[in-house]
């Protein structure tokens, strides 16, 4: 009898030891199991503080879209931020995610000066590193596999640039490429660097004369030497790549000094902050280089009309800068290729990216298209569109099959 107690007791403690480790288990599987982690590196402090946020909404408002749709592979997409403003920040911010937060897969970002070094972290770990902003080549040509970049690089921003001004601004102002004079300016790191001297090798193939090329820092207080040097050369086109504070800078303080070239192309100098910064007559005129902005066509770019009012309706008014649409249409790719691949893993996602096959324009809220070099893992089909300051908004000028409204280019240079 004593020994039949025994084993009574000794199967009572098994069975609920077993019914522990079950609860423990689905308890532990709801917590991390049941959550698809993604890490947003951004500059969420600093001077980029504003268009990191920006940014960041992007990510927000598609995972916002997926989670009520039942998320992906049955579980809750969740959003860890990571504030970095420089190499050293991305580094320990990447680590931290990475080890600390077990992150599945970290996105980002608006600076190539925090995506390059975080996407070495990423690579130590076997970590998807999904790159939706960010433009420097070097991001991509490290050798890596898990890095992917599914937004345009330089290399496009710099080729739209020179299509542009020999395809519209030429023939706008009544010139042959040959004819043109054009100063560069840029930006001193490898995002700006890389442009301008992609956007310089290119105008001269044309026969532009490219009469400078001046680097400057970003954040000097003081840019009238950069702008005194370009007006001396009295160019036609004053082409720059930087962003926001120093593009600001620099066209008040052109401004203050009565200088007003006959075009000024900026690259991503479409954000309402520079609007704010120098009004409406500032800004009117100036052409842009852009992140796919808000007014292209529906049928080019479908879902940014549901992706706009989202927007207003979560955060009270109108999207500010097209990066936040170019970061919602990449992480709605990255959501379909991880439905494809069945996985998080950055070596499946990889193998289904490299077969995903689809045609600029008609899919995508960005009008982007995917077809991955199987190289560098950048997006071939990733492109910026011209656009122009008018009346106060941006407008889609080029390509025609961007365009979503009537809008036409105006030239020579009318504000100020």
């Amino acid at each position: 009898m004593r020994q039949i107690s025994k084993i009574t007791l000794i199967l009572f403690l098994m069975l609920t030891i077993f019914i522990v480790g079950c609860s423990n288990s689905v308890s532990n599987g709801s917590d991390s199991e049941g959550e698809i982690k993604i890490g947003v590196i951004q500059p969420f402090s600093g001077p980029n503080a504003q268009a990191g946020e920006e940014t960041f909404k992007g990510n927000e408002l598609a995972v916002d879209e997926i989670n009520a749709n039942g998320g992906l592979l049955g579980k809750k997409v969740k959003l860890i931020k990571a504030d970095a403003t420089n190499a050293q920040e991305a580094i320990s911010e990447a680590e931290r995610l990475i080890s600390k937060e077990k992150v599945d897969i970290i996105t980002g970002t608006y600076l190539s000066g925090v995506a390059f070094p975080a996407t070495q972290i990423a690579n130590k770990h076997n970590v998807l590193y999904w790159e939706t902003n960010a433009l420097a080549p070097n991001i991509t040509q490290q050798g890596f596999k898990n890095v992917i970049r599914i937004g345009q690089n330089s290399d496009t921003f710099a080729s739209v640039a020179v299509d542009s001004i020999k395809n519209v601004v030429a023939p706008a102002l009544g010139k042959s490429v040959k004819d043109l004079k054009i100063v560069i300016i840029h930006e001193q790191s490898i995002y700006g660097t890389s442009i301008g001297e992609m956007e310089e090798e290119r105008l001269k193939d044309l026969g532009a004369q490219v009469l400078k090329r001046i680097p400057y820092d970003p954040a000097a207080a003081d840019l009238s030497s950069v702008v005194n040097l370009s007006k001396n050369e009295n160019p036609d086109i004053w082409l720059r790549t930087g962003y926001v504070n120093d593009g600001s800078l620099l066209l008040k303080q052109a401004r203050d000094i009565g200088w007003k070239p006959p075009v000024i192309i900026g690259v991503a100098d479409d954000s309402t902050y520079l609007l704010d910064a120098l009004g409406k007559d500032g800004m009117e005129g100036i052409l842009s280089i852009s992140y796919p902005p808000y007014d292209v066509s529906e049928d080019y770019a479908p879902g940014i009309e549901a992706m706009m009012k989202s927007y207003k309706e979560k955060y009270g008014s109108d999207p500010k800068i097209p990066q936040t649409l170019v970061s919602f249409g990449g992480t709605k790719i990255l959501f379909d290729l991880i439905k494809n691949a069945e996985s998080t893993n950055a070596d499946k996602i990889r193998e289904s990216a490299l077969k995903m096959d689809v045609e600029i324009g008609g899919t995508y809220p960005t009008g982007y298209g995917v077809k991955l070099d199987p190289g560098t893992l950048d997006n071939t089909r990733a492109y910026p569109v011209l656009t122009q300051w008018q009346d106060g908004k941006i407008r889609t000028i080029y390509p025609s099959e961007a365009v979503g409204t009537d809008a036409k280019i105006k030239l020579p240079l009318q504000g100020w």
